[in-house]
């Protein structure tokens, strides 16, 4: 089942493509810009994306977006998903092959009618292996676990793309400090003893003997 990142779960995608390689980006200073509407599309094509992809994606970025200063100038991005792939078992094999999604980001402002800014968008799932064992795991994949990743790396992408990295990853930065951080549990004061009632003693009872009557 796909699980939409609502816990900022990016934030670990987004730290290891920033890790990775550095972007220059759109608006890459504080308070430039920042998302405030966001839509997907998905043209036709040989190999079309899973039925709701688009309205998983839009919500991933709408909502990761949203987690960032909504400062700046709003911009709208549209994306149109254009390809998605998954991988072959017999190319993996051959000449190695990859679970992939590509497109193209349009970004304009909100209400105007210039046109937008487009950027091509690409991500790939690397979490698969080429050869032999590539090839095995391509046959058994979960097709949904794979959407769900390259859903994510899209995201993480495409606000790379609109921030990038080294602002992104000082908001990523911001954002994980400013997380409250859970205190010890508060400790419960034990009740107070209830006093006991006195238990009747166990032994035998006690008889007096009687006293002799008096002679006359």
């Amino acid at each position: 089942m796909f699980k939409t990142s609502v816990k900022f779960s990016g934030a670990l995608l987004l730290a290891a493509a920033l890790a990775s390689c550095e972007t220059a980006g759109m608006f890459p200073q504080p308070g430039q810009a920042y998302i405030k509407e966001v839509s997907v599309t998905a043209s036709p094509s040989r190999s079309p994306a899973p039925p709701g992809a688009e309205t998983r994606l839009q919500a991933t970025v709408v909502n990761e977006a949203s987690r960032f200063p909504q400062t700046g100038a709003p911009k709208r991005v549209a994306i149109v998903i254009e390809s998605y792939h998954l991988k072959n078992p017999a190319l993996s094999l051959l000449i190695g092959d990859q679970n992939h999604m590509g497109g193209t980001m349009l970004v304009s402002d909100v209400g105007s009618t210039a046109p937008p800014k487009a950027v091509p968008l690409y991500v790939q799932d690397a979490y698969q292996v080429q050869g032999v064992i590539g090839a095995v795991q391509a046959a058994a994949q979960d097709r949904s676990l794979v959407e769900s990743r390259l859903v994510s790396a899209a995201s993480s992408s495409v606000l790379e793309k609109f921030y990038g990295t080294k602002l992104l990853g000082a908001y990523v930065r911001t954002a994980r400090s400013a997380a409250p951080v859970p205190g010890p549990a508060a400790i419960q004061p034990e009740p107070a003893a209830q006093p006991q009632p006195a238990k009747p003693h166990a032994g035998k009872p006690r008889h007096s003997k009687p006293k002799p009557a008096a002679a006359n």
